[in-house]
């Protein structure tokens, strides 16, 4: 399905999805990503589809033709998880991360060396983490 999207930009992990392009790429990728998930018995959660734009003609026309996308700020924009839109985002975005990093490494320090089964988990934990 991806080879079939017009869009420029398409940025796909399982179920989540990012498409950019001129207003009419993106309707008709839309459109056919919604016919192909129906095919699945999917469909689209129109209620997490989101929309980025800062000309407001266009934000305007794609609103009118694509039901129940939620409009977000250039500063909030994200693809896949992490932001975008501008650099004091993607900044507050890493130092929450870090912070998060910190705050596993002290409770790591709590377990005891018998319980390094554990260990295992949280490697995984964190390297989904960082993955976001």
């Amino acid at each position: 399905m991806l080879l079939k999207l017009q869009s420029e930009l398409k940025v796909f992990y399982l179920d989540d999805g990012t498409l950019g392009s001129s207003l009419d790429d993106v309707l008709c990728d839309l459109k056919m990503v919604e016919r192909e998930a129906a095919v699945l018995g999917l469909q689209l959660n129109w209620a997490k589809s989101k929309l980025i734009c800062d000309d407001p003609g266009k934000r305007d026309l794609t609103l009118s033709a694509a039901r129940g996308l939620h409009v977000i700020d250039m500063d909030q924009a994200e693809i896949l998880g992490f932001p975008v839109g501008s650099q004091t985002s993607v900044d507050d975005a890493i130092k929450e991360k870090i912070r998060l990093l910190g705050y596993m490494g002290e409770r790591l320090q709590l377990l005891w060396w018998t319980h390094s089964y554990c260990m295992h988990y949280m490697v995984t934990i964190i390297s989904m983490m960082l993955r976001v």
